[in-house]
Order: C-alpha cells, then sequence, then structure tokens
C-alpha cells in the first residue's frame, strides 16, 4: 500500500479537505504536524508552550482520515527548518510520496502530468497511481507537457495503468507543447481535483523549491510527489 506522507502548519490552522481525504483513502497517511520556530527559540522551549493545542489540532485532522476509514499516523514537530523536518519524516516513516496541500472538494478527476526531466520514475508514478485509484470511480488524464507534442510517453503509461486494473475507458492520454511545461501542467490541473507527478531528481528537491509545490501553488489543486528514495538520509 502507498504510504504518504501530509505535512500541516497545525498551529497556522491549516487542515485537509474532504476531497483530499478521499483522494488518498486508499493509501496510508503520515500526518505530520509541524511548527517552525525562530532560529533563537530552542523547539523543546516551543514545545512546552504550544503542544497541546498542535496535538488537538492534529488530532481532529487525523481523526477525519480514521473516520473515512484510512490507516494514519501522527507526528508532531517544533523545528527550525520545514524542510529538513519534511525530509527526515519521510525517509523515517519510509513514505512513498509527500502531498503539496491545497483544498479539494472533490477525488474523481486526477491528471498525471509527464515532464521532460523525470521519464525514468515513471514505474514508480504508475505504481503510485494504481494504487491510489484502485478500487474507485475516478478518471485518469496522462498528459506528457515537452517541447513538441507527442504522445507516445503518455500512451505507455496509460496502458500501464489499464495493465494495473484501471478502466481503459477511465484512462485517456495526450501531449502538450510548451517551453515551460511547469506553468503548464499547473494551468492543466486546475480543471483537477487531484495531481500525481513525479519528483524527477531527489527528496532533497521535493522539499526545496519542488517542482509538485509548483504546480499545486499555479493550481490551488493537491499534488501527490512521488519520491525517489535512492539517497541515503544523511545526504538528503
Amino acid at each position: 500500500m502507498t504510504r504518504i506522507l501530509v505535512p500541516l502548519a497545525v498551529l497556522e490552522g491549516e487542515t485537509v479537505s474532504p476531497g483530499v481525504v478521499g483522494s488518498l483513502s486508499n493509501a496510508e497517511v503520515v500526518l505530520l504536524g509541524y511548527h517552525v520556530v525562530p532560529e533563537q527559540t530552542p523547539p523543546g522551549q516551543a514545545r512546552m508552550s504550544f503542544e497541546e493545542r498542535a496535538e488537538k489540532a492534529l488530532g481532529e485532522t487525523a481523526s477525519s482520515f480514521k473516520d473515512a476509514g484510512v490507516a494514519v499516523d501522527t507526528v508532531l514537530v517544533f523545528t527550525h527548518d520545514r524542510s529538513e523536518t519534511v525530509a527526515r519524516v519521510a525517509d523515517e516513516h519510509g513514505c512513498d510520496a509527500v502531498l503539496s496541500n491545497q483544498p479539494s472538494h472533490d477525488a474523481d478527476d486526477i491528471l498525471v502530468p509527464l515532464l521532460p526531466t523525470d521519464a525514468d520514475g515513471d514505474e514508480a508514478l504508475v505504481e503510485t497511481v494504481s494504487s491510489l485509484v484502485e478500487g474507485r470511480d475516478v478518471s485518469v488524464d496522462v498528459v506528457v507537457f515537452a517541447d513538441e507534442a507527442d504522445d507516445t510517453r503518455a500512451e505507455r503509461v496509460a496502458g500501464a495503468l489499464v495493465e494495473r486494473g484501471i478502466r481503459s475507458d477511465a484512462v485517456t492520454y495526450g501531449s502538450r507543447a510548451t517551453d515551460t511545461p511547469v506553468i503548464s501542467a499547473g494551468k492543466e490541473a486546475s480543471d483537477h481535483d487531484l495531481v500525481a507527478m513525479r519528483n524527477e531528481f531527489s527528496l532533497a528537491d521535493l522539499v526545496l523549491g519542488d517542482k509538485p509545490g509548483r504546480v499545486a501553488d499555479t493550481s490551488l489543486t493537491p499534488v501527490v510527489g512521488v519520491l525517489r528514495r535512492d539517497l541515503p538520509a544523511e545526504d538528503i
């Protein structure tokens, strides 16, 4: 089963919408409640001051997953560095992907954007998408965003999804010619309920100005960024 890390700024009121909960109904969720504290403030001191309120907020969000039948673990961290914390917790809990959170009220339409630099990650992407979609009545649009329109790769990925059990009439594929693939993917994502895409380099790239995060910010659509887990934790 796919394991997805869901980071939440719990003391800033960040929550998970029903559509996101529904989109992740087939996954195991690691819910990371975090609060970034100033460099001069020891994390332990912040925990003493805010732990009770943070735990309550984290527990309320965890309940929304549990009520939907989703297996969920919770982690609460007070930290100086969000990026380092997300990377470390994802590694420690063996997560396959990290969610870039945005509100979503539905869970019926998934975009799978394929970017020029991430072709070596298609197998992991297919496995994650097929796991999320299994047994659900959803549609999946596989689209290549590259300098030239070429459906070959999208057709191959769509075929692999069908081989994994997704109905053929629920999967479409195509390509878009663009010199700004991330921006174009973000614009197209705004018409979907969820995006699943590769983090084409490493976990470090995912949390430091990553493309999934940029697509989420552009589209205001939640994005599941599938990790490349081939770096030792000390190199992340």
